[in-house]
């Protein structure tokens, strides 16, 4: 193997990209075809290996020295890019290969060897041209790298693959040492004084919100107030917006015409009748007239009533004002201890064999009884079985190092992330703090960044996606949502992290509008609340190279400036990999000029009120993930959609299209979302049109009377559907005759074993087909037979062991036939 080919195979992840075009050689042989200058194709790799040498240790020293941190942001501008422009190439010559197989007249290997020898273009040249302005930023940066000191193959980062808002709800399994503190707390809520307000404080991974849930879940609690309120705050405390989110909560109201003064007056009502306790989890404001203008209502509240805030800041406190204070004690030793080995051992207890505990409770102490320190730290060791490998981890400079608060044992658990994922988890900056995301979803968004290294097994890039996100639960980067298991979180200290490591290529727009510097920029996200307009377009005009355009919704929605002041800036974006228009009511159709967008990788269009998708659509033949959910009133895909080659996922949910484009089988990486498919009764969606289609998810078929030949639906080819988990078959409710045909259709629609769940509805056939009582049914959970009356003859189902709920309704079999 040659050092070329070593330093490829080490490849830190944010090189990675640029180097899987340049390994594919595509690039070298454009430029020898095209006549440009292909020195600068060879060049550029050489440089990208000697960058990569010292990337471990510059992510290492980055903490500690800001040219270190300037110098690692410039290199991975200047990568970025690099990667632009090689994807350019590889897009372009894909464009020429379609269109030459377009022209029937030659042979399609004279028409690209055509094309490669056809003289230099203003493309060509303007390729060239930015080759060489990479090459040049490359050569300064390699240049600077021996005065800042950085060294070679910096050991510690090499590994591989094997805020939601807080809520109320809280995993006792995974606490130790409150027992005392929630006591303290309780007794102080439980005093029959009148209303006041309590405050605990302390520092970040002090376990602030935790000893607030254990509190609010306590039985002594629960049986001392009338009602009970968790409010996570964060950084917006905006006090129109937490008043409506009490009194929604209180009233169970969804009225939006209320003013402040209306919404207090009802509270105050309401307050001088309920005991209440209401808690202020993560608050950072120390305004205190904004602090009277809030509590107004509750302060004639009745005898006893509380509201409890956590915080960060002391200043909070004292601006509410708080009639308690209380810090939470920092873990002792043995506590620390007994947390840390839940993490690092995951049975709770060391290996009999275990010979390192001496280094174990070093390292413990070093976490200074913090929790959240304690669990990522323990996740790290959890990996690491070696006594050297404890012993490293203890003698770390990086115990030494203060930077914004963010804690050492969480830059040390960071410097040992193996490169990928330490790219994944820098773009998870994009969430605000106590932001709920789902797991396929940022699956979906690192692939349309190429954060996803092929694997060297027969996994798809999806899979690989899983094992990413995994590793990065298992190493407490992220938890599950105590609200919602379906979806995870950050801990806002790990959020600053990410903050920092990812620089200025990440811009998260809140509500507080920051000064920051924009050029840079590469990946903005927002999120507002339901009666704010939320105006980017001043930001958007200052992102030249803007690659993750996302709006984050939550659950008061969103407004949208105009349609046309949205496109005519985001088609200027050409680095655009991840475009989301989500919920934008202002759309009525999209322009041609999408089609510029050539690099777009994931395109969300959900709810938008669309009718059809543009032909220019299917000149962006590198998209990946195209959403059209809830797109009601779209009709139509493009003829030429089965162009998209590199489509894997199709989200048709909620959509009532009147045809479905030919050749979609060619597509054969692509999976389909669809809720429902209306069997027509001409050609344009005959049922056989599903066997073209890689279903996911869940499917209902109706009007299933409108198929004529059983070997339609034979051709749905549902047999093959492996990833469809739920199946609805329904025919029209008053249809009665050719029961015959409605047997053979059925039998023909025998599902993939895989299915879970099962419907069947208005079946007008005598008997159902064998498969009911076969393998085909061995995984089902839920089955459902409704009105099916004219069905005299069911076969046994002892067989479906798997079977968890059985629904049976108005099926004419005579009584006790069915066993």
């Amino acid at each position: 193997m040659s050092g070329a080919d070593v330093g490829i195979a080490f490849m830190s992840a944010f090189l990675q990209v640029a180097f899987d075009r340049l390994a594919t050689g595509e690039t070298l042989r454009y430029f020898q075809k095209r006549g440009l200058n292909e020195t600068l194709v060879k060049k550029l790799k050489i440089m990208l290996i000697s960058v990569n040498s010292v990337i471990d240790d510059a992510e290492y020293k980055q903490f500690s020295d800001p040219n270190v941190r300037a110098w690692l942001l410039e290199l991975k501008d200047a990568v970025y890019d690099a990667e632009d422009v090689l994807d350019e190439i590889s897009y372009e010559l894909y464009k020429r290969k379609l269109e030459a197989e377009a022209e029937p007249q030659t042979s399609v290997t004279s028409k690209v060897r055509k094309f490669f020898n056809a003289s230099a273009t203003s493309f060509d040249q303007e390729i060239e041209s930015r080759m060489k302005q990479v090459l040049e930023s490359l050569e300064f940066l390699e240049s600077r790298r021996i005065g800042l000191g950085l060294n070679e193959g910096k050991d510690g980062a090499v590994g591989s693959v094997t805020k939601l808002p807080t809520t109320s709800l809280v995993d006792e399994v995974g606490i130790c040492g409150r027992d005392k503190d929630k006591d303290i707390i309780v007794r102080q809520l439980q005093n029959d004084c009148h209303f006041s307000v309590i405050s605990i404080v302390g520092m970040g991974g002090l376990g602030k919100t935790t000893l607030a849930q254990l509190v609010y879940n306590d039985k002594r609690i629960k049986s001392e107030f009338d009602l009970r309120l968790w409010i996570c705050v964060s950084d917006d405390f905006d006090v129109l917006r937490l008043t409506k989110i009490i009194f929604k909560k209180i009233m169970a109201s969804n009225d939006e015409a209320e003013d402040l003064d209306a919404l207090q007056n009802k509270l105050k009502d309401w307050s001088s009748k309920k005991k209440f306790l209401i808690v202020l989890d993560d608050v950072w404001c120390d305004d205190y007239v904004l602090w009277e203008a809030f509590l107004a209502p509750f302060i004639g509240g009745v005898v006893g009533s509380r509201i409890l805030v956590t915080s960060r800041n002391e200043k909070v406190a004292l601006a509410v004002p708080s009639d308690e204070i209380y810090h939470p004690n920092h873990l002792s030793d043995e506590d620390g201890w007994l947390l840390f080995t839940k993490y690092a051992f995951r049975n709770y207890c060391p290996p009999t064999n275990f010979n390192h505990e001496e280094i174990g409770r070093k390292i413990v102490k070093k976490c200074k009884g913090l929790p959240l320190a304690l669990k990522t730290i323990g996740s790290l060791l959890y990996r690491k079985s070696s006594w050297e490998e404890w012993n490293n981890i203890l003698r770390s400079e990086i115990w030494n190092i203060s930077y914004n608060n963010i804690l050492p044992a969480l830059i040390l658990s960071y410097h040992y992330l193996p490169s990928h994922l330490k790219r994944c988890f820098a773009y998870c900056s994009l969430f605000p703090k106590d932001y709920e995301f789902g797991k396929k979803e940022l699956i979906l968004l690192w692939m349309a960044h190429n954060f996803l290294q092929a694997s060297q097994s027969n996994k798809s890039i999806e899979e690989v996606g899983n094992e990413y996100f995994q590793e990065l639960v298992s190493r407490s980067f992220f938890q599950k949502s105590s609200g919602n298991e379906a979806y995870f979180v950050m801990h806002d200290i790990l959020n600053d992290l990410a903050n920092f490591v990812s620089g200025e290529f990440c811009f998260k727009q809140e509500v507080k509008e920051v000064a920051y510097n924009l050029e840079k920029t590469r990946h903005l996200s927002f999120l507002c609340h339901e009666y704010r307009e939320y105006k980017w377009s001043e930001n958007l005009q200052k992102i030249k190279k803007l690659q993750t355009f996302l709006p984050l919704l939550n659950k008061w929605g969103f407004k949208w400036t105009s349609r046309d002041l949205i496109f005519d800036q985001l088609c200027k974006c050409k680095c655009l990999r991840v475009l989301s228009l989500t919920s934008n009511d202002t759309i009525r159709e999209i322009p041609n000029s999408i089609g510029n967008l050539i690099h777009l990788q994931y395109l969300d269009l959900s709810y938008c009120k669309i009718k059809r998708l543009p032909k220019s659509v299917c000149l962006l033949y590198n998209l990946q993930t195209l959403k059209l959910l809830e797109c009601m009133l779209l009709v139509e895909l493009p003829a030429d959609f089965h162009k998209l080659k590199n489509l894997r996922l199709l989200d048709l949910r909620f959509t009532f299209l009147k045809k479905i484009p030919s050749n979609m089988g060619t597509m054969k990486n692509l999976l389909v979302r669809l809720v429902s498919f209306k069997v027509g009764k001409c050609n344009e969606l005959n049922i056989k049109q599903l066997g073209e289609l890689n279903l996911q998810g869940a499917l209902l078929i109706y009007e299933l009377q409108n198929v004529v030949h059983g070997m339609d639906a034979l051709q749905a080819n549902l047999k093959e559907k492996k990833y469809l988990e739920e199946l609805r078959f329904r025919w029209n409710e008053d249809t009665n005759d050719d029961s015959q045909n409605k047997k053979d259709v059925l039998e023909k629609l025998q599902p993939h074993q895989n299915l879970k769940k099962l419907s069947v509805e208005y079946y007008g056939g005598t008997r159902f087909p064998d498969w009911f009582g076969d393998n085909t049914l061995s995984n089902i959970a839920e089955l459902r037979l409704k009105s099916c009356k004219y069905c005299f003859e069911l076969p046994s189902f002892g067989i479906l062991a798997s079977l968890r709920s059985l629904f049976i309704k108005k099926v004419g079999w005579h009584c006790g036939y069915w066993c």
